[in-house]
């Protein structure tokens, strides 16, 4: 006869097993309770020695736990992280769509023929709609989860994939952009965050929780609430960080390459490189070295990647700033040294520049602001994308691309200053020790490490 508990087991269900025999099979729950049974005789029979063991703890000594999850548990949490998985990867459609796009608009057979302006539409107006986005993005984070956010923002990126297949003039085309661009604004801040609002009662925070789901309060004080919480140094300072972080970024290049990435690759080589096959290429490097990006996080850290893409970027960008202002004439070679510094650039810049948006904003941010400073962020991020985007013909035309590398490396270089000056080291520490870290007195933490240093020497002295 099936009772309640049978219908209320777990999706994962654990068993202790003895690894040490040789069928490995868990304990049934008859022989579980008689050895708790004996294990209590054997705890009252030697309740005078302190010494003794029992017989339970000398098995917890010897006998090594192992845990085994059924099929269904990890088919089910599969199943969630693929449907996440699946919209992130709806979110960079659009993004990377205006970089095929656009040749084929620049052909003078095109059906839809563009000129180099309209073309700079096309392709930044994805990024102003999505800040629009992004601004509704925190309030309906903490007011509805990430889930629903997630599940809303895939109405706009849908509507916007139907605009565009179906679009006969350029005003459908750039609405569809718009749509699409909007739903990723929503997408960015919630996919980005990897703690959810249920996290809060965990932790035993209803006040901050009830105040971010209170629809009571009015207008001028919930403004007040925000501004309050905005200004705090544990919120302001990691806020600063993110934002100046984000912009440079944006003006290194990162998506640049992202959005005209078959022009730009065809300005570079003028013709000594197939465009299409580089910007394969290309794409398949930026896959390659997101993998990459994901264990070097687990063995160095956010900061030490920080440095190292920025300098890395600002090296090769200048290299191949150099190298193209100094070509005089085509030679056999154009092609291999054009191919080596993109790749330099391209995996440089993708192992940490382009990867570690999300993940600094998860890191820095407190989970009292991760709502309405995620939302401040992605903002700022996608208003950077949009105004690079937008200019980058008027700035080719202007400089040369010779000129666009060098505005990219001296970006690299700066940024690399800055997150070397002021981004803290987060490995190994806890959510909580950051916050504690941003509390204090100073934004720069070198200053900090030279203070450790200088009370390790007063100690041993």
């Amino acid at each position: 006869m099936e009772t309640n508990s049978d219908k209320t087991k777990p999706l994962l269900s654990y068993h202790k097993v003895n690894i040490l025999s040789q069928n490995f099979e868990p304990l049934k729950e008859n022989q579980k309770g008689s050895q708790l049974n004996n294990n209590d005789e054997l705890n009252n029979d030697s309740n005078n020695n302190n010494n003794e063991k029992t017989v339970y703890e000398e098995e917890e000594d010897e006998v090594p736990v192992q845990y085994t999850s059924n099929c269904r548990g990890v088919f089910a949490q599969c199943m969630v992280a693929g449907a996440v998985l699946f919209l992130t990867a709806g979110v960079g459609m659009p993004i990377g769509y205006s970089g095929v796009l656009l040749p084929q608009l620049y052909e003078i057979n095109s059906t839809l023929h563009i000129d180099q302006d309209i073309g700079s539409w096309i392709a930044s107006i994805h990024s102003l709609a999505s800040p629009l986005g992004s601004l509704i993005s925190g309030p309906l984070l903490d007011a509805i989860g990430r889930r629903s956010c997630l599940q809303l923002s895939a109405v706009p990126l849908c509507i916007g994939w139907l605009l565009i297949g179906f679009a006969k003039n350029l005003w459908l085309m750039l609405l569809g952009r718009f749509f699409a661009g909007f739903g990723v604004g929503i997408c960015g801040v919630s996919a980005q965050i990897a703690a959810e609002m249920s996290d809060l009662i965990s932790r035993t925070k209803q006040d901050d929780m009830r105040a971010s789901s209170t629809v009571s309060a009015s207008f001028r004080e919930r403004l007040s609430e925000t501004k309050a919480k905005i200004v705090h140094p544990g919120v302001l300072k990691p806020l600063i960080i993110i934002n100046v972080f984000l912009v440079l970024q944006a003006f290194s290049g990162t998506y640049i390459i992202v959005y005209y990435g078959v022009d730009l690759i065809q300005d570079i080589g003028k013709g000594s490189v197939d465009k299409y096959m580089a910007a394969l290429v290309t794409a398949v490097i930026r896959f390659i070295f997101c993998l990459l990006s994901c264990f070097l996080l687990l063995k160095i850290g956010s900061r030490t990647i920080a440095i190292v893409s920025g300098t890395g970027t600002a090296l090769s960008s200048l290299v191949l700033a150099a190298f193209v202002l100094a070509k005089s004439e085509e030679s056999y070679l154009d092609k291999y040294i054009i191919g080596s510094c993109l790749f330099l650039y391209v995996s440089l810049n993708t192992i940490g520049l382009f990867t570690l948006i999300g993940n600094i904003i998860s890191e820095l941010l407190p989970h009292r602001a991760r709502g309405i400073g995620g939302g401040c962020s992605m903002f700022m991020f996608n208003f950077s994308l949009f105004i690079t985007a937008k200019i980058f013909p008027l700035v080719k035309e202007a400089v040369g691309m010779g000129g666009v590398f060098i505005i990219f490396g001296v970006s690299a270089m700066i940024l690399t200053t800055f997150m070397w000056l002021t981004f803290p080291d987060t490995r190994n520490r806890s959510l909580q020790e950051i916050e504690d870290y941003f509390n204090g007195e100073s934004i720069l933490w070198v200053k900090k490490k030279k203070c450790q240093n200088e009370r390790l020497q007063n100690s041993e002295a």
